[in-house]
């Protein structure tokens, strides 16, 4: 809001006129920080955000994008949980604030969601090389949540799971906790590799074994 006065000068002296006031309208908002965020936990950021230091007009609304799309919009500086996100991602945060006649955006700040257990991880593969050795691989889980730490081999003597067939060979388990299944051996604790061969001296020969692989990040661990 600026006063304005006009004064007009003679030889005689200087007249003046009544005082008049203007306001000029809103402008675009300006010292927008970025927003300070936090990683609750594997599916869930905080999201806070304060006003700006020249907010040239009536501040009408606060407005957060994630990745560049509308998540919030608020009416005064606060906080947001922004919740259903992936594991382990990183997202990008802006505020927009607004006056009537304009608004401005801040600068992005970066959240990376925490870890969780691995989704998504097949069986493993294992195929008898002799009498008295197992080949057994596995894949990278379809969703690992994070960064794989470590793999973990488990063998079941599963003799009495196959029936109704002669070829052992042929024999299919649902499920690793198959009431049959029994004498659980660790055959591999920590590896991130994606094979290895079972030459444990307990295989005997045409006997079922059935593998089951677990993945593990910080978040956690899951079986396939």
């Amino acid at each position: 809001r600026y006063t304005v006065q006009l004064f007009a000068s003679t030889s005689a002296g200087t007249g003046m006129s009544s005082l008049v006031t203007a306001t000029t309208t809103d402008g675009t908002p300006t010292g927008i920080q970025a927003p300070s965020t936090s990683s609750l936990n594997s599916t869930s950021n905080n999201v806070s955000w304060i006003a700006p230091t020249t907010p040239n007009g009536f501040v009408r609304n606060y407005t957060i994008l994630r990745d560049g799309i509308e998540v919030s919009m608020s009416a005064l500086p606060g906080d947001f949980i922004d919740t259903g996100l992936r594991p382990n991602t990183a997202y990008s945060y802006r505020v927009v604030v607004c006056t009537v006649f304009a608004c401005g955006t801040s600068g992005a700040t970066q959240e990376t969601t925490a870890e969780a257990a691995p989704t998504g991880l097949a069986a493993p593969v294992a195929m008898a090389v002799d009498a008295s050795t197992i080949r057994v691989t596995w894949s990278v889980p379809n969703m690992p949540n994070g960064v794989i730490q470590s793999y973990r081999l488990v063998r079941f003597t599963a003799t009495g799971c196959c029936t109704g067939t002669g070829d052992l060979s042929l024999c299919q388990i649902s499920s690793a906790s198959a009431s049959c299944l029994s004498e659980q051996t660790t055959v591999v604790s920590s590896t991130l590799s994606l094979s290895t061969t079972d030459t444990s001296s307990d295989i005997k020969p045409f006997t079922v074994y059935a593998y089951q692989i677990s993945a593990s990040t910080n978040g956690g661990s899951n079986s396939g």
